[in-house]
Protein backbone atom coordinates (compact mmCIF):
# COMPACT_ATOMS: atom_id res chain seq x y z
CA UNK A 1 0.00 0.00 0.00
CA UNK A 2 1.60 3.37 -1.00
CA UNK A 3 2.17 6.34 1.71
CA UNK A 4 -0.54 8.44 0.15
CA UNK A 5 -3.23 5.80 0.45
CA UNK A 6 -2.06 5.39 4.39
CA UNK A 7 -2.01 8.55 5.22
CA UNK A 8 -5.64 9.25 3.12
CA UNK A 9 -7.09 5.95 5.40
CA UNK A 10 -5.45 7.80 8.32
CA UNK A 11 -7.62 10.93 7.85
CA UNK A 12 -10.77 9.28 7.37
CA UNK A 13 -10.53 7.84 10.79
CA UNK A 14 -9.31 10.90 12.59
CA UNK A 15 -12.47 12.98 10.90
CA UNK A 16 -14.70 9.47 11.90
CA UNK A 17 -13.53 9.96 15.55
CA UNK A 18 -14.11 13.41 15.72
CA UNK A 19 -17.67 12.70 14.56
CA UNK A 20 -17.72 9.71 16.53
CA UNK A 21 -18.74 7.22 14.41
CA UNK A 22 -17.11 4.82 12.01
CA UNK A 23 -18.14 6.05 8.33
CA UNK A 24 -15.25 5.34 6.33
CA UNK A 25 -14.09 1.97 8.09
CA UNK A 26 -12.63 -0.18 5.48
CA UNK A 27 -14.01 -3.86 5.11
CA UNK A 28 -11.96 -6.43 7.01
CA UNK A 29 -12.64 -8.97 4.31
CA UNK A 30 -11.71 -7.12 1.06
CA UNK A 31 -8.56 -4.93 2.77
CA UNK A 32 -7.59 -6.36 6.32
CA UNK A 33 -4.00 -3.90 6.11
CA UNK A 34 -6.35 -0.94 5.55
CA UNK A 35 -8.90 -1.50 7.83
CA UNK A 36 -5.57 -2.33 10.89
CA UNK A 37 -4.79 1.35 9.43
CA UNK A 38 -8.21 2.66 10.27
CA UNK A 39 -8.41 1.10 13.40
CA UNK A 40 -5.31 1.98 14.74
CA UNK A 41 -5.76 5.78 13.47
CA UNK A 42 -9.27 5.88 15.00
CA UNK A 43 -8.32 4.65 18.43
CA UNK A 44 -5.16 6.83 18.78
CA UNK A 45 -7.21 10.25 17.82
CA UNK A 46 -9.47 9.46 19.97
CA UNK A 47 -7.06 8.84 22.71
CA UNK A 48 -5.13 11.68 22.18
CA UNK A 49 -8.31 14.44 21.88
CA UNK A 50 -10.63 13.33 24.13
CA UNK A 51 -13.34 11.60 21.80
CA UNK A 52 -13.35 8.05 24.15
CA UNK A 53 -17.10 9.58 26.24
CA UNK A 54 -18.89 9.61 23.00
CA UNK A 55 -21.22 6.80 21.52
CA UNK A 56 -19.61 5.10 18.48
CA UNK A 57 -22.47 5.78 16.78
CA UNK A 58 -23.47 9.57 17.86
CA UNK A 59 -23.49 12.07 15.49
CA UNK A 60 -23.44 15.64 16.15
CA UNK A 61 -25.37 17.06 14.01
CA UNK A 62 -28.02 14.48 14.00
CA UNK A 63 -28.25 14.75 17.81
CA UNK A 64 -28.49 18.52 17.33
CA UNK A 65 -30.90 18.05 14.47
CA UNK A 66 -33.03 15.65 16.64
CA UNK A 67 -33.08 17.99 19.82
CA UNK A 68 -34.53 20.87 17.84
CA UNK A 69 -37.14 18.53 16.77
CA UNK A 70 -37.72 17.14 20.18
CA UNK A 71 -38.12 21.39 21.37
CA UNK A 72 -40.68 22.26 18.22
CA UNK A 73 -42.44 19.37 19.20
CA UNK A 74 -42.87 20.82 22.89
CA UNK A 75 -43.33 23.85 21.45
CA UNK A 76 -46.33 23.01 19.80
CA UNK A 77 -47.95 20.79 22.59
CA UNK A 78 -47.42 23.30 24.60
CA UNK A 79 -48.73 26.11 22.62
CA UNK A 80 -51.90 23.72 21.93
CA UNK A 81 -52.74 22.87 25.58
CA UNK A 82 -52.25 26.59 26.79
CA UNK A 83 -55.01 27.38 24.14
CA UNK A 84 -57.39 24.72 25.44
CA UNK A 85 -56.53 25.96 28.68
CA UNK A 86 -57.79 30.08 27.57
CA UNK A 87 -60.39 28.66 25.99
CA UNK A 88 -62.10 26.17 28.75
CA UNK A 89 -61.63 29.73 31.28
CA UNK A 90 -63.37 31.87 28.91
CA UNK A 91 -66.22 29.42 28.67
CA UNK A 92 -66.35 28.93 32.40
CA UNK A 93 -65.97 32.79 32.64
CA UNK A 94 -68.92 33.31 29.98
CA UNK A 95 -70.89 30.74 31.67
CA UNK A 96 -70.64 32.39 35.32
CA UNK A 97 -71.45 35.72 34.23
CA UNK A 98 -74.67 35.07 32.45
CA UNK A 99 -75.32 32.44 35.29
CA UNK A 100 -75.13 35.49 37.50
CA UNK A 101 -76.97 37.57 35.31
CA UNK A 102 -80.09 35.02 36.07
CA UNK A 103 -79.53 34.46 39.44
CA UNK A 104 -79.92 39.01 40.05
CA UNK A 105 -82.03 39.51 37.41
CA UNK A 106 -83.50 42.34 39.28
CA UNK A 107 -80.15 44.17 40.25
CA UNK A 108 -79.54 43.90 36.92
CA UNK A 109 -82.51 45.78 35.39
CA UNK A 110 -82.26 48.27 37.94
CA UNK A 111 -78.07 48.50 37.09
CA UNK A 112 -79.34 48.70 33.36
CA UNK A 113 -82.18 51.59 33.97
CA UNK A 114 -79.98 53.40 36.22
CA UNK A 115 -76.71 53.73 34.10
CA UNK A 116 -78.71 54.73 31.30
CA UNK A 117 -79.96 57.44 33.33
CA UNK A 118 -76.81 58.39 34.42
CA UNK A 119 -75.49 58.35 31.37
CA UNK A 120 -78.58 59.94 29.19
CA UNK A 121 -79.03 62.72 31.81
CA UNK A 122 -75.61 63.79 33.77
CA UNK A 123 -72.75 62.63 30.69
CA UNK A 124 -75.03 63.20 28.01
CA UNK A 125 -73.11 60.60 26.53
CA UNK A 126 -69.93 63.24 27.09
CA UNK A 127 -68.77 61.32 30.42
CA UNK A 128 -66.93 58.46 29.91
CA UNK A 129 -66.78 56.71 33.26
CA UNK A 130 -70.68 56.83 32.84
CA UNK A 131 -70.15 55.67 29.14
CA UNK A 132 -68.20 52.79 30.39
CA UNK A 133 -70.42 52.16 33.65
CA UNK A 134 -73.97 52.10 31.04
CA UNK A 135 -72.05 49.91 28.91
CA UNK A 136 -71.56 47.39 31.55
CA UNK A 137 -74.88 47.66 32.89
CA UNK A 138 -76.29 47.07 29.83
CA UNK A 139 -74.11 43.93 29.11
CA UNK A 140 -75.26 42.87 32.40
CA UNK A 141 -78.91 43.02 30.66
CA UNK A 142 -77.69 41.28 27.45
CA UNK A 143 -76.31 38.53 29.57
CA UNK A 144 -79.65 38.19 30.93
CA UNK A 145 -81.30 38.01 27.66
CA UNK A 146 -78.67 35.91 26.26
CA UNK A 147 -79.96 33.37 28.63
CA UNK A 148 -83.65 33.52 27.09
CA UNK A 149 -81.56 32.69 23.67
CA UNK A 150 -80.41 29.24 25.15
CA UNK A 151 -83.64 28.61 26.91
CA UNK A 152 -85.44 28.76 23.75
CA UNK A 153 -83.17 26.86 21.25
CA UNK A 154 -82.21 24.03 23.80
CA UNK A 155 -85.55 23.64 25.46
CA UNK A 156 -84.43 23.98 29.41
CA UNK A 157 -83.37 27.16 31.66
CA UNK A 158 -80.01 28.35 31.58
CA UNK A 159 -78.74 27.06 34.51
CA UNK A 160 -80.08 23.29 34.18
CA UNK A 161 -78.39 23.35 30.79
CA UNK A 162 -74.98 24.42 32.02
CA UNK A 163 -75.34 22.55 35.26
CA UNK A 164 -76.88 19.11 33.21
CA UNK A 165 -75.43 19.51 29.82
CA UNK A 166 -73.19 16.29 28.71
CA UNK A 167 -72.18 17.28 25.32
CA UNK A 168 -68.97 18.08 25.67
CA UNK A 169 -66.20 21.41 25.09
CA UNK A 170 -67.40 21.94 21.83
CA UNK A 171 -71.29 22.07 22.38
CA UNK A 172 -70.28 24.33 25.22
CA UNK A 173 -68.06 26.56 22.98
CA UNK A 174 -70.35 27.38 20.74
CA UNK A 175 -72.38 29.50 23.14
CA UNK A 176 -69.44 31.16 24.48
CA UNK A 177 -68.87 32.38 20.88
CA UNK A 178 -71.88 33.09 20.16
CA UNK A 179 -72.20 34.72 23.12
CA UNK A 180 -69.27 37.33 22.96
CA UNK A 181 -70.14 38.05 19.36
CA UNK A 182 -73.50 39.34 20.66
CA UNK A 183 -72.29 41.23 23.65
CA UNK A 184 -69.62 43.30 20.87
CA UNK A 185 -73.08 43.64 18.95
CA UNK A 186 -74.72 45.28 21.57
CA UNK A 187 -71.66 47.24 23.08
CA UNK A 188 -71.33 48.51 19.65
CA UNK A 189 -74.97 50.01 19.30
CA UNK A 190 -74.59 51.25 23.08
CA UNK A 191 -71.44 53.23 21.68
CA UNK A 192 -72.97 53.93 18.66
CA UNK A 193 -76.23 55.85 20.99
CA UNK A 194 -74.00 57.50 23.52
CA UNK A 195 -71.85 58.66 20.25
CA UNK A 196 -75.97 60.13 18.81
CA UNK A 197 -76.70 61.38 22.19
CA UNK A 198 -73.54 63.51 22.34
CA UNK A 199 -74.23 65.14 19.06
CA UNK A 200 -77.91 65.87 20.02
CA UNK A 201 -76.91 66.88 23.41
CA UNK A 202 -74.19 69.42 22.35
CA UNK A 203 -76.20 70.72 19.26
Amino acid sequence: MKAYEKESIRRDAEQDAANGNYSHQPSAFMNYKARDIYDEAHRKSVELNGYGGQDPFHNVEDADRNIKIVLIGVGILAAILIAVLVAAMIIVVQEELVVYAVKFQYCVYVAGALTTLLMYSVGKGANKSLNILFYIGIGAVASRFFAVIVEMREGVTYINYVKATTNGFWYLAKYTLLYFGYIAVIVGVMMLITLLIRKSKSS
